[in-house]
């Protein structure tokens, strides 16, 4: 069985090579397309490949730390094609797909430049995909955890006031930029000499990403941004884990140039949802918040119907099973729907849960409309944020991120009318232990220390605003074993009070 590596690159200089070392190992085949480089990329390539094609050359100096110790010996073949840019991302993919097939592939694992592999192996991966096509045939894809680094920008905590009150608390208002990974600093992860942050001192923060790129021959890309595969049926973790650092590199003006294909996108396709979801996260990324409104309230609009007719669904599936059969079928075991406007919809694990599920952009784009209507902070959109924390709570029941984001909210909505609210006072304390009651999942999408280190340094503020500093010290020592910095600096300035 014969695995392809597929790109499509343009100006990639910085990180192209640090990618094809890292995966190369994994795979029989790497495909390239390039849209139109005009720095050092096409160079980089035929470098790679002069060593691929040679396996006695030795590696470029710059990466003499050896890529055989750290990766093993294999070298693919490269292919390299020009693709001239059509502004559509699935065309540009499947160009790349089709190539790889007529070489032979059998299984497509999909990067991006800006990614590179941190775990796996060839015999782990090969494995896995002749598993999957002996069960699934050419019906599955598989997901990899991803590792999405963004520069440390968040202040410390300012300890020298004793009278600080609780709306300058430096509570961690938003995950989605405030992703930690405690004293990691990105010389540890990012191996390129190119680089253009200063890595001795950019401390980084993390949130993790579940990307659906491992799948069979004939799978194709549909939608020309945020391009999606449109044949699975099955989907399930792959043995493969991966970082992805493009967000610590400032200045590639990709938001305002997504955000023109999706609106083309949406002028074809307006019902689409998961467009309209795409688009809210583009512009509230783009720090245009109230112009994000429209789409995240026409995105819930539709996870609602779709949400209402999933539980009719189970209702009737739980209605219609009788006591004597057998209720842990696992017919339905890690299922998606074969559907464009569904990407990745997982409905239970490789265990066998058989319970139907939303689509998991879903899950995200809930979270991420709530915590715009937080940031926006009028009574009206704090009131529909309620709303919806009501509406929706029965979705996140295990979800760390949900419940320090009610913890962050409840914070800022009870203490804008603490007269009529006050009586909401014990569910922060109640959301921020619940996150730690569940703690980390690390084999899970979701922000890295929303169940430790992260609810415990809330936790500990929330104390120690009331006045409870034993119990703040707890916090923050919990939090201070993770190495977060801000935990062990309001130690020291409980130490003097």
């Amino acid at each position: 069985m014969k695995i392809a590596l597929s790109l499509i690159v343009k100006n990639e200089q910085r990180s192209l090579l640090r990618c094809l070392l890292a995966a190369a190992p994994l795979v029989d085949l790497i495909v390239i397309a390039d849209t139109g480089s005009t720095d050092r990329t096409k160079e980089i390539i035929e470098e790679f490949r002069r060593h691929s094609d040679d396996n006695d050359a030795p590696l470029p100096e710059s990466h003499s730390k050896s890529f055989s110790e750290t990766h093993g010996p294999n070298r693919p073949p490269v292919q390299v094609y020009d693709f001239p840019w059509c502004n559509d991302f699935s065309a540009a993919r499947n160009f790349t797909l089709e190539r790889a097939e007529e070489l032979g592939a059998d299984i497509h694992f999909v990067l991006d430049a800006d990614e590179y592999v941190l775990s796996g192996s060839y015999d782990s991966l090969h494995e896995f995909a002749v598993r999957m096509t002996s069960k699934y045939d050419n019906d599955w894809a598989a997901m990899f955890i991803r590792n999405d680094w963004y520069p440390d920008t968040q202040a410390s905590p300012d300890t020298s006031s004793s009278n600080q009150s609780l709306p300058n608390a430096s509570l961690h208002l938003d995950v989605f930029h405030i992703r930690n990974i405690p004293t990691a600093k990105a010389n540890d992860y990012v191996c390129s000499p190119e680089s253009s942050i200063d890595m001795d001192k950019t401390a980084l923060r993390c949130s993790r990403e579940l990307c659906e790129r491992i799948f069979p021959k004939g799978t194709r890309y549909s939608g020309i941004i945020h391009e999606q595969p449109t044949k699975h049926s099955i989907c399930v973790q792959a043995p493969v884990i991966a970082d992805h650092d493009g967000y610590l590199h400032d200045g590639l003006g990709k938001g305002e140039r997504n955000l023109q294909y999706l609106l083309q996108a949406l002028r074809k396709d307006p019902a689409d949802n998961y467009l309209q979801y795409q688009t809210a996260i583009t512009l509230r990324n783009l720090k245009r918040l109230e112009e994000s409104l429209p789409y995240f309230e026409k995105f819930f609009a539709a996870v609602t119907e779709l949400f209402a007719k999933e539980t009719k669904m189970e209702s009737e599936a739980e209605a219609f099973n009788s006591p004597c059969q057998d209720n842990n079928s696992q017919s339905n075991a890690g299922q998606i729907t074969n559907d464009s406007t569904n990407p990745g919809s997982i409905s239970g694990s490789e265990k066998g849960s058989s319970k139907p599920s939303l689509p998991v952009y879903v899950y995200d784009g809930i979270l991420r409309y709530l915590y715009t209507l937080m940031e926006i902070g009028s009574e009206a959109t704090l009131n529909r944020a309620e709303e919806i924390i009501d509406l929706t709570s029965d979705l996140y029941a295990y979800s760390t991120d949900f419940y320090f984001f009610c913890g962050n909210f409840y914070t800022k909505y009870i203490l804008q009318d603490l007269e009529h609210r006050g009586s909401r006072l014990p569910m922060i304390e109640q959301c921020y232990q619940a996150c730690l009651a569940i703690g980390e999942q690390p084999d899970r999408a979701g922000v890295a220390g929303t169940g430790s280190f992260l609810a415990a340094y809330n936790l500990g503020i929330w104390y120690e605003l009331n006045r409870q500093n034993e119990k703040a010290r707890e916090c923050y020592s919990l939090a201070a074993k993770y190495g977060y910095e801000p935990a062990k600096e309001r130690m020291n300035g409980l130490s003097h009070k």
